[in-house]
């Protein structure tokens, strides 16, 4: 999936990087401005937009009209860690099933 990368600052970048990378997703740019990230999805230059916190609605609008998935990293870590935490809760208290 190519995705495009959208934060206001180079370190948020970098974490938004080491996202992707991980999942195995290519990079297809990274963007610290919204106007030249919203030019770019009018030209379908990636399919998805990992955004490190949200966008206005009008941005919001026009991801969703192209067809661009969005993908808001704080919460999809939040989110991880939440049922990671849910998943170690329940092998504490019913057993790993595999004693």
């Amino acid at each position: 999936m190519k995705t495009a990368l959208y934060a206001e600052s180079p370190e948020l970048l970098g974490e938004l990087r080491e996202y992707c990378d991980h999942r195995g997703w290519q990079i297809a740019g990274e963007y610290g401005q919204l106007n030249t990230l919203m030019l770019d999805a009018a030209k379908r230059a990636f399919d998805a937009v990992v955004v490190w916190r949200w966008l206005p609605f009008q941005a919001l609008q026009t991801f969703r009209s192209l067809g661009i998935e969005i993908i808001h990293y704080r919460e999809a870590i939040q989110s991880h860690a939440l049922f990671a935490a849910i998943s170690d809760d329940i092998r504490l208290k019913f057993g790993r099933g595999d004693e």
